[in-house]
């Protein structure tokens, strides 16, 4: 799995619909969105074309977007531990705006993993 993790207002959930093509947002600020991207395959549809497979599977990333806190509030105990199972954790970060500093919200994230 791979979590999408950052503050509020940072475009994690953007993203993550971007990613899995899908609409749906949770409000329940207890549970994470899950969504799947599916990774399409022209070699392994030639394949299976060519092989006259019954069965073809192909490859997908499962994306987690963690609810995210206000930079003063920080992250819950709770939404920190939605992070033990992932396997890549990608920072969202804020980079709109002009007088915007996106190393203090890269920082402060860092801190809250520590």
């Amino acid at each position: 799995m791979i979590a999408l993790f950052g503050f509020a207002g940072s475009g994690k959930t953007v993203l993550f619909q971007a990613l899995t093509r899908s609409q749906k947002e949770s409000y329940d600020l207890s549970k994470p969105d899950v969504g799947v991207a599916k990774l399409p395959d022209v070699k392994l549809e030639f394949l299976a074309k060519s092989l006259n497979s019954k069965k073809v599977t192909f490859p997908f990333l499962t994306f987690v977007d963690i609810k995210g806190a206000s930079k003063e509030e920080g992250f819950s105990v709770k939404r920190l531990a939605q992070l033990k199972d992932v396997s890549l954790l990608i920072y969202c970060l804020r980079g709109f705006g002009r007088d915007y500093n996106c190393s203090d919200d890269l920082e402060s994230l860092e801190l809250e993993l520590i």
